[in-house]
């Protein structure tokens, strides 16, 4: 009878164990996906609803347009001095897994020297936060 009881509860403290195990490593998990930012991005209502509204805006030649200036502007020496000649329109590529926006931008501006230079630039814009964009080639 003793014995019998002893091994019940062996048992159950090895379940019990088991259990906090489970526990943690589920803790662990969870604490870990939202923390890694190299993760997919979210897919809630609202954050479709935002690249859905990117989606629609940087596709209208427009707002692309208003867009890339502004951008362009801020990375200026002499920002007054920018004209745009040339913009394609904006298309959806996925590099390296993740989803970016790119257009072609040909932009004249004042150099350091008070000359104009002529830039043709490759713009990305990320699908997932508009706040990140890059020029990937000059």
């Amino acid at each position: 009878m003793d014995e019998i009881k002893a091994k019940r509860a062996r048992e159950l403290k090895v379940i019990g164990w088991i259990v906090l195990a489970i526990i943690l490593f589920a803790t662990l998990l969870a604490t870990y996906r939202s923390n890694n930012p190299a993760g997919e991005p979210s897919t809630t209502k609202a954050s479709k609803e935002q690249t859905k509204k990117l989606t629609e805006e940087i596709q209208d030649p427009v707002f692309a347009r208003i867009f890339v200036e502004q951008y362009l502007r801020n990375s200026l020496r002499d920002p007054d001095s920018l004209v745009i000649e040339n913009i394609t329109a904006f298309t959806h590529q996925f590099r390296n897994g993740h989803g970016y926006y790119a257009g072609t931008v040909q932009y004249r501006a004042k150099n350091g020297f008070g000359g104009y230079n002529r830039e043709r630039a490759t713009i990305l814009i990320d699908a997932y936060n508009e706040n990140d964009i890059r020029i990937v080639q000059q």
